[in-house]
């Protein structure tokens, strides 16, 4: 007899329940008259997407709670008159009043417990937010509620791909990263995302409550562009900062290293060693000229301290030739 023991996750239970438990009709797809089976599949897709780019998002200290605020905040606007407002209302509450110990520095953290939840929580509002007009340009009034969410996890999706990395495979390269790699500190970086995520709630109550389907378009097309010129800026100015850095290479190496020009050696009693920096010189000249000074000035008191006679020359822009004799006790370390 063949047993199969099938392993059901809390996340696909919770996902299952929200078009099961609620009345029939009160799905956002349905609203705008999407079949039923057919708005169940899709808010489920929904559904798990938000939940896990919630967890993406909770990278920083305050970042995912001060989002859901917001978030909850408009869902509660939207829905004036409907139970969402009071659920709407608790989750703010609830993040705000964990945001008084998440505040940076943190004292407490959400983990994946609290961000999945967030995420499943906000989502399965967006997908029963009571639309004043039945139709399809109106879902993207709850849609943009939580752009910043979904937004930085398809950029993630997309960068993992592209480079032939597992989507679930984590990197250092969210909005959140990328906004610290250009010289925001952390407390800086919240306030940037926070106008950026009432901004998207600004723009969610405008679609919302607006009849004019021009102005709709219109709030729409202006909206998605500023959010592109947005990620568009913080990756100019990144590569600009790492353009900059490149440039500063040569006088760091020179500061740290006693550079020679001419390497004198005995033909019957040497070695070399060649470090090519490069693999990590261009993972480290994204994070600022900071850290590369703190990486060469860290590098040069190791050869200093396991090789004090070695001869050093630079050969090309990132390689360090590194001659020391055979003799020399400390050079066998390297």
């Amino acid at each position: 007899i063949a047993q199969v023991t099938m392993r059901v996750s809390e996340q696909e239970l919770s996902v299952v329940a929200v078009p099961l438990f609620q009345e029939p009709g009160k799905l956002v797809l349905e609203q705008v008259g999407q079949a039923t089976w057919a708005a169940n599949l899709l808010t489920g897709f929904w559904i798990v997407g938000l939940t896990n780019a919630f967890n993406l998002i909770d990278g920083m200290d305050g970042e995912a709670g001060g989002v859901a605020v917001l978030s909850s905040l408009t869902f509660a606007l939207m829905g004036l008159w409907s139970p969402l407002a009071p659920f709407s209302l608790t989750i703010a509450g609830a993040c705000l009043a964990f945001l008084v110990f998440n505040w940076p520095n943190a004292k407490i953290y959400l983990w994946d417990s609290g961000s999945t939840f967030l995420g499943f929580a906000l989502a399965s509002i967006a997908a029963m937010v009571p639309l004043p007009t039945p139709h399809f340009l109106w879902v993207t009034a709850p849609m943009f509620v939580i752009a910043f969410p979904q937004v930085d996890a398809v950029l993630a999706m997309y960068r993992r791909a592209r480079i032939g990395l597992s989507l679930f495979k984590g990197d250092h390269d969210h909005i959140h990263h990328r906004l610290q790699k250009i010289g925001l500190s952390v407390r800086k970086s919240l306030a940037v995302i926070y106008a950026v995520g009432l901004y998207c709630s600004i723009t969610g109550l405008a679609l919302y409550y607006t009849s004019n389907m021009k102005f709709a378009l219109l709030v729409l097309v202006l909206t998605v562009s500023a959010l592109c010129a947005f990620l568009a800026g913080i990756h100019f100015v990144q590569l600009r900062l790492a353009q900059q850095v490149s440039g500063y290479s040569q006088s760091m190496i020179q500061k740290y290293f006693k550079l020679q020009e001419r390497l004198i050696y005995n033909p019957h009693d040497f070695s070399a060693v060649v470090f090519d920096m490069l693999p990590y010189y261009k993972e480290l000249q994204q994070r600022g000229i900071l850290i590369v000074d703190s990486f060469i000035s860290a590098f040069s008191r190791i050869i200093e301290k396991r090789c004090p006679t070695a001869q050093i020359q630079m050969a090309g822009s990132y390689s360090l030739i590194i001659l020391f004799s055979e003799k020399s006790r400390d050079a066998k370390t390297m």
